[in-house]
């Protein structure tokens, strides 16, 4: 396996090499790099067109094959080196993954999977998850019954999940350690929950993309793909040391529960319960958190409700925020791209800090308003920005962003962008090679 390591790096090697004599050949032009550049950081930042449904798997049968008519992304360099797939044993994830308490590197075929609680696994060594051809393998709900729309990996540790697709669930990191998501995709929209009128209701799951919560601690998010949600992109709850790197949240609107529309048998705030966005940490207790070289299309909300402790020490660096709008589903809450606030019912003594840099607001220009970031709410003086004590009487503010747009942000040249330019999956897959 070296010697076909090697092969493969030399492979890489000599493409770059051609590349290089490619771009002499034209007009010497920094604009030939420029634009090579940018189209390089715009295939790694906008996910594919996602494709089309396959039908729902039952019982145990062999996971299908994509159909012809799906349209699938090229294959990405360095799968064509990775070791041959695992004969699964089942069609469900959890039943698959559970034979391999003893780590290492495995690579699913493609296909459909089905969700299926990942309790207690905690392999001796590192269990890295490969699809094997990114977006490929796509792990879908059971079936359309409420509790049975999320994929929970609880009580377990020491897992990577890599170039999986997780379409129509929510996948919830709950009580578990050292877990990883590397160029994943996540996607659930409002329409496929299986009772979307009524998701804020009682123990009904929500259509979010990721939830962290349970005291886990260790979960890294590194080229994630966060694209269409019906809820929150990433929610947190009582969590520590949370990394979101070269991360892209977007589209992430409830559709026809939008703003003024009731929600079936919930209780209602202004015609409208649901709070949704692209980062929400609720309760409080999420510490060490960051998000870095990233885009954000809708809000961050950081909150520390009635009873809960501080949220401390995030840090936001280096991120492209947006309050998205289209035709079809306004920006909510005009142009606030950031909100924070501790309930006077907090756990006593309980504060925010946070820290940013490079930090940009845009909001689209269709939309009326000036506000940018809010600090608001039943609150005291409880609220510290990058050192600074926010008075109480202070309810927005837009100073703590570097630079505030009122035009569109160009996801192909976000930070999250340039970060996948310059950590591309193959390099990964290749160093995972024994």
């Amino acid at each position: 396996m070296a010697g076909r390591k090697q092969a493969a790096i030399a492979v890489a090697l000599a493409l770059s090499a051609l590349v290089v004599l490619a771009l002499r050949s034209g007009d010497g032009s920094s604009d030939a790099s420029a634009n090579n550049s940018a189209a390089t950081a715009r295939e790694s930042a906008e996910p594919s067109d996602p494709p089309v449904d396959p039908a729902e798997e039952s019982g145990n049968e062999a996971p299908s094959a994509p159909t012809e008519q799906d349209d699938l992304p090229a294959a990405t360099p360095g799968e064509d080196v990775l070791p041959e797939p695992i004969e699964p044993s089942s069609d469900i994830l959890a039943e698959v993954l559970g034979n391999y308490d003893d780590g290492g590197l495995i690579v699913l075929p493609a296909g459909i999977y089905k969700v299926g609680d990942l309790d207690g696994l905690n392999p001796s060594s590192r269990l890295t998850v490969v699809a094997e051809r990114r977006n490929e393998v796509q792990v879908v709900r059971t079936a359309d019954e409420i509790g049975e729309t999320d994929f929970w990996i609880k009580n377990s540790s020491n897992i990577t999940f890599a170039g999986i697709w997780f379409r129509d669930v929510s996948t919830v990191v709950s009580s578990s350690s050292d877990i990883e998501f590397r160029y994943t995709r996540h996607s659930y929209p409002i329409e496929a929950h299986p009772d979307p009128a009524n998701t804020w209701c009682s123990s009904n799951s929500q259509p979010n993309g990721l939830e962290i919560n349970g005291r886990s601690q260790n979960v890294d998010l590194y080229g994630v793909s966060i694209d269409g949600i019906g809820n929150d992109g990433i929610k947190l709850v009582q969590s520590d040391h949370v990394d979101v790197v070269g991360t892209v949240i977007t589209n992430v609107n409830h559709g026809f529960l939008q703003k003024g529309n009731t929600n079936g048998d919930c209780s209602s705030v202004d015609g409208d319960n649901y709070h949704y966005d692209g980062v929400q940490f609720v309760n409080g207790s999420v510490d060490d958190f960051t998000l870095k070289d990233s885009y954000v299309g809708r809000r961050i909300v950081m909150q520390v409700d009635a009873g809960g402790e501080s949220n401390g020490n995030v840090v936001i660096d280096n991120v492209w925020l947006m309050a998205e709008a289209s035709d079809e589903y306004p920006a909510e809450y005009d142009c606030v791209t950031m909100l924070m606030r501790v309930n006077r019912d907090a756990a006593s003594g309980a504060r925010q800090t946070v820290t940013t840099s490079d930090l940009w607001s845009f909001c689209d220009p269709s939309i009326d308003g000036e506000l940018h970031w809010t600090t608001g709410g039943n609150r005291g003086d409880d609220l510290i920005i990058n050192g600074q004590v926010i008075p109480e009487t202070q309810t927005n503010t837009n100073v703590q962003f570097d630079e505030v747009r009122f035009a569109k942000a160009d996801i192909s040249n976000s930070p999250a962008a340039v970060w996948r330019a310059a950590n591309p999956y193959q390099e990964w897959l290749l160093d995972q090679l024994p």
